[in-house]
Parts: C-alpha cells; sequence; structure tokens
C-alpha cells in the first residue's frame, strides 16, 4: 500500500489545464501512474524547494469513442486526465509541466482537513431512504465524496467532489450488511481527511430470479424441457449450482440454474416447474415457470417386418 495523491482535471485544446479537487489517500501499488517518459510530468517539491518526486504522462483524447457531448464544438472539447501519483507527506507544492513549460501549480496545505460522521449510533439499522450528515473543518473550502461500505472489501460511491456537508441516498437497491459503515474523504484541494462512521445495519435483499416467461413455450415430448435462467443476489452475486433447486409437484427435479428434463419423460399436457433460489444469508425468491408438452407419448414404435412369400 502506497500513500498517492489522485490528480484529476481537464487539458483544453491550447494545453490549458482546469484542476479538479485532489485527494490524498492510500491505494494498492498497482494502481500508481508509471511512465518512464511523457510530453507531461507531475513534479512535487517540499518546503525548500527540493524536488520529492517526478512522475511522467501523456495526454490522450479519447473523446470520440466515448461519452462526447456532441453539441460541442472542437474548441469546446477538453480532455480529461486522471493519475495516480506516490505522495510524499513533506510536500509542499504540486507542479504540472509540459515539456520545461509551467502549466498549473497547486500548494499543499500545511495542516490537513478534519471531518467526522454525525448522527449515526453504533449498529444503527439503515432503511432505503437516508441522509448521511457529517462536520468538517480546514483551510478553504473543502469537497467531499462518500462510499457505503458493505464491508472492508466491497465499496459503492454515493456521492462525487460535493460541497455540501449532508447527502440524500436510497440504498434499496445496495447490497445489505450487518457490518457495513460509511467512508468519507475531505480535501481542500490536495490535503485530505478521511472519516469511517460507526458500523451500521442494512437489511438484506433477497435474490432476483430476472429469467421471466412472456408467454407458455410448447415443446415436443420427444425433446424435452430446456431452460437456462439468469439469478443474481446483492450479496452473492450471480447465482448457480447448489444454492438453486428446481420442483415439479413438491418433488426436487434440478439443483442448478439451467432447468433440463430429458426426452420422453412427460406425457403431453402443461407442467409447472418452481424455481427457487436462496442466497447466503438464507433469503428465498421463487418464480414458477409453465411448459406444454404435446405430441405422442411414448414415440410410436415402427411396424414389424413382414416378410412377403412370393
Amino acid at each position: 500500500m502506497y500513500t498517492i495523491v489522485e490528480i484529476t482535471g481537464d487539458f483544453d485544446r491550447d494545453g490549458a489545464f482546469y484542476a479538479s479537487p485532489w485527494y490524498v489517500y492510500r491505494v494498492p501499488d498497482k494502481k500508481l501512474t508509471r511512465l518512464l517518459d511523457g510530453e507531461y510530468a507531475v513534479h512535487i517539491y517540499d518546503g525548500a524547494g527540493k524536488r520529492l518526486s517526478v512522475t511522467h504522462f501523456d495526454v490522450k483524447d479519447n473523446y470520440r469513442s466515448f461519452g462526447g457531448d456532441p453539441s460541442e464544438t472542437e474548441a469546446d472539447r477538453k480532455i480529461p486526465i486522471q493519475l495516480f501519483v506516490r505522495f510524499d507527506p513533506q510536500a509542499a507544492k504540486i507542479v504540472i509541466l509540459r515539456g520545461n513549460e509551467e502549466i498549473y501549480t497547486r500548494n499543499v496545505s500545511k495542516k490537513p482537513p478534519e471531518a467526522r460522521f454525525t448522527g449515526l449510533r453504533e449498529n444503527q439499522t439503515i432503511s432505503g431512504k437516508t441522509t448521511i450528515t457529517w462536520e468538517a473543518s480546514g483551510s478553504g473550502k473543502l469537497v467531499y465524496r462518500l462510499w457505503y461500505c458493505r464491508n472492508d472489501t466491497e465499496s459503492y460511491i454515493l456521492a462525487y467532489d460535493i460541497e455540501e456537508k449532508s447527502f440524500k441516498t436510497d440504498l434499496t437497491d445496495y447490497p445489505g450488511t450487518d457490518r457495513g459503515f460509511f467512508r468519507l474523504y475531505a480535501t481542500d484541494g490536495v490535503s485530505t481527511a478521511e472519516a469511517i462512521s460507526p458500523l451500521i445495519n442494512k437489511q438484506y435483499k433477497a435474490p432476483e430470479i430476472i429469467t421471466s416467461q412472456k408467454e407458455i413455450p410448447s415443446v415436443k415430448a420427444t425433446e424435452g424441457i430446456s431452460l437456462y435462467t439468469r439469478i443474481f443476489d446483492a450479496q452473492d452475486g450471480q447465482m448457480t449450482g447448489d444454492n438453486v433447486r428446481w420442483t415439479l409437484d413438491g418433488k426436487e427435479v434440478a439443483t442448478t440454474n439451467v432447468l433440463r428434463t430429458r426426452p420422453n419423460q412427460f406425457t403431453p399436457g402443461p407442467y409447472t416447474f418452481i424455481c427457487t433460489a436462496t442466497n447466503s444469508a438464507g433469503l428465498s425468491t421463487q418464480k414458477a415457470f409453465t411448459f406444454r408438452v404435446f405430441g405422442t407419448w411414448p414415440p410410436l414404435s415402427p411396424p414389424p417386418a413382414v416378410n412377403k412369400k412370393n
């Protein structure tokens, strides 16, 4: 793990740089920006003017491939960047250069911001719609990012670069937890405070059987029934295997997300199979799938051969 500064912003067509709020936090080594050469470079200096590090990068225009606004003119278009540069705690100034030309400078505050959550109790149960509040102080205007964390490794961004000290959200569609929390970053432009809320609970969600039937399919008795179902659980992800059961008239016929029957297994008529998906929290969802079997059962045997006498 390394402490990095996340540098974001936009370059215009004339090479001017428009910076977004930057954040300092810890990340795995693999997220670091690594270029041995490049037209641009980030230089980090300490308070005495000593250069602590240099990180090279290039500006690439991928605008036409993704997300372009067709109403913008060529002159209006800007090229976004996002860099993950190793950050030294002695840093006092960050400079972006193009070749030898200094095009942007941002000073690092001597005192980082402070932040803490308010209005949350330990092991509080959070309903779908809720307002998260916090207190923060620092030098200059502060900007915030907010996450819902189901655990230490699974998190979901709720708010990105907001200026208010509260955020209204609806957590209905997010996975449940019994040891979750909210994480907040508060930045003054570079220096960043991290706040962790008390542990929270959120009701677990039942699985969702996505596959559905718009009409009853007809299946030949000689072919058998085959159906692949997509089942998603907010906590467990895609579900297959033993967590999925198929029953017919109360009897189990399959334990996978694929229902498959043998040819000639059923006589002509309608059959309703019940698919039950159960997640790791023990919550279940059921959905019925009906098929109409038609044709001759069992298949007619060919007539016996007749030996003709001349």
